[in-house]
C-alpha cells in the first residue's frame, strides 16, 4: 500500500488535534526520525515507516483503565506483566485501534510496526526495527 504526501497531512492534522502538544511533537519527531532512517534502510518504504511514527502513539495519553478496556474489547490477553508495565499497553491497543480509527492505514506493516514499537520481539522486520529506533532515538529524547 502506498500512501501520499496528503495522506499523510491529513493524518498528522487529525492526529494533532488528539493529543498534547507534548505527545504530538514527540509523534512529529519519530516521524522525521523513521524517514531519515528509512532513506538509509528502506528507501522505498518512506510512506509506511512515516504513517507508522504518526499512529504509534494514538493512544498513549489513554488511562490504564481504557487501555484495560480496549485489550477487553479485542480480545488482548492481558498478563500480571502487562499489568505491571502498563506504559506498553499503548502499543497494544494503538494496533489494534489503526484498522477501526484510520482504517485507510490498515496496512500489515504499518500495524506490526506499531505493535512492536516499545518492547520489540525475536525476529522483527527491518521497519519494525526502524519505528523502535526512531521512537528511541527521535530529537525529543534527552
Amino acid at each position: 500500500m502506498k500512501f501520499t504526501d496528503e495522506h499523510l497531512s491529513s493524518l498528522r492534522e487529525k492526529i494533532s488535534s488528539l493529543m498534547s502538544p507534548k505527545r504530538f511533537n514527540h509523534t512529529a519527531e519519530v516521524e522525521k526520525m523513521a524517514e531519515r532512517i528509512g532513506r538509509i534502510y528502506a528507501p522505498d518504504k518512506i510512506d509506511v515507516l512515516r504513517a507508522a511514527g504518526l499512529l504509534h502513539d494514538i493512544t498513549k495519553e489513554f488511562t490504564t483503565e481504557k487501555q484495560l478496556q480496549i485489550c477487553n474489547e479485542f480480545g488482548i490477553i492481558t498478563t500480571k506483566q502487562d499489568i505491571l508495565t502498563p506504559k506498553t499497553f499503548h502499543a497494544k491497543t494503538a494496533a489494534v485501534l489503526i484498522p477501526v480509527l484510520y482504517p485507510e492505514f490498515d496496512d500489515c506493516e504499518v500495524v506490526s510496526a506499531v505493535r512492536w514499537h516499545t518492547t520489540g520481539r525475536e525476529n522483527m522486520s527491518l521497519l519494525e526495527k526502524i519505528v523502535y529506533t526512531a521512537d528511541f532515538i527521535s530529537a525529543d529524547r534527552k
